[in-house]
């Protein structure tokens, strides 16, 4: 049987960085559940999760991919683009009052509506708000083709540094 949603909190990853000559671990973990078509439920089942993440120690939680919406791009329908969401929109504004109550960077993935065009867009919050973006018009999940349809002209961006560390893309 499938389930709702799940977290180990057994499966996490430290990270070492130096600052100075002290070393630091910093632990993180992932989050999976299976979203609904409701998205405030969504959005609450992912609430209690990363409240379990954070009460195990986690200071770096990733949320599934479009994690507040039915997954839809297996098939281009015109109709998921109702879904599309803005940056003010409820999932990213979930994504940084969760990273501001807790103290922590969270990152979580919208389908995203930018004046007429569409991304998977990955926010990157921390206690200080939004420090990064990726967006992106590939899934490796489903065929190319439909996010080459939603977003053909994808723009990619880096996060950067936080109060947590710091990731640099190449």
């Amino acid at each position: 049987p499938r389930r709702a949603f799940f977290f180990n909190p057994s499966i996490s990853s430290q990270f070492h960085y130096k600052e100075g000559q002290m070393s630091r671990k910093i632990k993180t973990a992932g989050i999976q559940l299976a979203p609904s078509n409701d998205r405030d439920r969504n959005l609450s089942k992912a609430g209690m999760l990363v409240e379990l993440a954070v009460n195990e120690g986690a200071k770096i939680i990733a949320l599934p991919q479009l994690f507040s919406c039915p997954w839809f791009p297996a098939t281009i329908d015109q109709n998921n683009f109702s879904l599309a969401e803005t940056e003010d929109g409820p999932t990213v504004r979930f994504l940084k009052d969760a990273a501001a109550k807790h103290g922590i960077v969270l990152i979580g993935s919208i389908f995203e509506e930018d004046n007429g065009r569409y991304f998977n867009t990955a926010f990157v919050a921390g206690p200080e708000g939004i420090i990064g973006r990726y967006r992106t018009g590939r899934k490796l999940l489903c065929p190319s083709r439909t996010w080459r349809a939603i977003a053909p002209d994808a723009v990619k961006s880096v996060a950067r540094k936080t109060t947590s560390g710091r990731k640099e893309r190449p």
